[in-house]
């Protein structure tokens, strides 16, 4: 089975079978391939693709925009697949079912669901936490796409509130365990992470 594998995390890195594809693709379709695998299980409206990636410009110009994008993210792994990444089927888009879709996000929120039901180990909270400090599709920012860096910037508060309480959770183990120099580490990187809550200051 082919497999695409993003890293969504820090600086945006995108792999089919193992070739990093990423500087490959234009801010656009790195932005629509990005957007996609992560709804990967949705069928997309075109017109709302169209809305959310070309909502400036006029309509005829965004529909060949957007069919040229599909066209040029597909062409790239022509060469190592017959199969199509982004399928379409009448007015929807949406990621091929039959490619193995592999994303570091996923991993974060799987983390989440055990920290809010306490089934998390301490030992994993250490061992993982360097892979997610990293801000969501860093320094991706589309001009005159409002609702796309809309949606970035929703993501990046989603996840550096999963990061947060991370920490929040190490802080509290370190000091209930005594451990001054971990605590003391620890709750500078919090304050870093939000230097105006003054809550962490106390």
């Amino acid at each position: 089975m082919n497999k695409l594998k993003l890293k969504l995390l820090g600086n945006v890195q995108i792999f089919f079978n193992d070739t990093n594809i990423t500087s490959l693709l234009s801010g656009k379709s790195l932005a629509l391939l990005s957007y996609l695998s992560f709804y990967r299980e949705t069928k997309h409206k075109r017109n709302k693709i169209v809305d959310f990636l070309w909502g400036n410009s006029q309509d005829s110009s965004a529909k060949y925009n957007l069919r040229y994008n599909l066209w040029s993210i597909n062409k790239i792994i022509k060469d190592q697949s017959l199969e199509k990444l982004i399928d379409s089927v009448g007015k929807e888009l949406y990621i091929n079912p039959k490619i193995d879709i592999e994303l570091d996000t996923d991993n974060l929120l799987k983390i989440e669901k055990k920290l809010n039901s306490g089934e998390y180990k301490i030992e994993d909270i250490i061992s993982e936490k360097e892979k997610y400090r990293e801000l969501f599709l860093e320094g991706v920012y589309i001009k005159e796409c409002f609702e796309f860096n809309d949606w970035v910037y929703n993501k990046r508060e989603e996840f550096q509130k999963i990061y947060t309480t991370m920490i929040k959770i190490l802080l509290e183990h370190y000091q209930l365990n005594d451990m001054y120099n971990d605590s003391i580490k620890i709750l500078k990187e919090l304050i870093n992470l939000n230097p105006y809550n003054e809550e962490n200051y106390i």
